[in-house]
């Protein structure tokens, strides 16, 4: 049985502003947690994105399971592969945020009621020819249902990739969506952003780095996000991330637990067959566990 105090946090998560929403949230993937939400230009377990770096892959299936806190779990399956010159991806998101009592304004039990987001997508890249460039496409439908009362969007995320050299330069414009179905009568658009990567090796030294800055016109705000990936023995990846809070809005905290407020860390296995993932994430107090599995073929 859940609070009276989760219920009401769920419906202003859910109901007041779609943003928040697992669209928005990368973790139904273990990895992208260990990056605190960064980490899109890496190639190792990128969950793609960033369409374009689904030309960097290596053919395959992904699966994912998180855990959350009071009960809420999400999963991922993700298969990418390649026909001649162009490059394919087709991801299944799901969120199921559990059962909760549905009473009357005076607390009297009449029934139950459940919550949960699906997102269908699907990914296509190419390279520029002769030219260190990629250029793609997510386009998919989202799902929402909150008591039999449902919300759906079709959402496109265009992005284009720059490798030039060591650096790597990521451009893309995420979730612009157009409504189907709403929760309300009035419109309810996820929360597109427009988004700017760069990636590079460090010289002398078996690590990645990674930094993202993400502006959110429709609320005017922004997130900067600093991942890092330490390769060892050339199988055993270590992932770390941090961003700025998410929760700007609610929390006055100081320069450094706000620098901390979202930190994410993880271990990812590399064999010739496939990865293995386990990562963890701050989410605020609390932490978030995830398990992933990629196989090869």
């Amino acid at each position: 049985m859940k609070s009276s105090l989760l219920i009401i946090t769920m419906i202003i998560f859910l109901l007041s502003d779609i943003s928040n929403s697992q669209i928005n949230q990368p973790w139904t993937n273990s990895t992208t947690m260990g990056y605190a939400g960064g980490g899109y230009l890496f190639d190792i377990a990128n969950n793609f994105r960033l369409s374009s770096m689904i030309t960097k892959a290596k053919r395959g299936i992904y699966f994912s399971s998180i855990n959350y806190p009071v009960d809420i779990d999400g999963s991922s399956i993700l298969f990418n592969s390649k026909f001649r010159d162009h490059f394919y991806s087709f991801l299944v998101k799901s969120v199921n945020y559990g059962t909760f009592d549905k009473r009357t304004i005076d607390n009297e039990l009449i029934g139950e009621y459940s919550a949960d987001d699906l997102l269908l997508q699907f990914g296509y890249a190419k390279n520029l020819e002769k030219r260190n460039i990629s250029y793609g496409i997510n386009t998919g439908i989202f799902l929402s249902n909150i008591d039999n009362v449902n919300y759906s969007s079709l959402t496109f995320s265009p992005s284009i990739i720059f490798f030039n050299g060591p650096i790597k330069t990521g451009i893309a414009i995420m979730n612009y969506s157009i409504v189907l179905d709403s929760y309300r009568l009035k419109d309810e658009s996820i929360n597109n952003s427009y988004l700017i990567s760069a990636s590079s090796k460090v010289k002398r030294f078996p690590i990645d780095i990674e930094i993202d800055h993400e502006f959110f016109p429709k609320t005017k705000s922004s997130i900067s996000r600093f991942s890092t990936q330490l390769r060892f023995k050339e199988n055993i990846f270590i992932n770390l991330g941090t961003s700025s809070k998410k929760f700007y809005k609610q929390l006055d905290l100081g320069f450094i637990k706000d620098l901390f407020y979202d930190i994410g860390c993880g271990v990812t296995y590399k064999t010739n067959y496939g990865n293995y993932n386990f990562s963890t994430y701050s989410y605020g107090y609390l932490f978030i566990y995830g398990l992933g599995f990629q196989l090869f073929f």
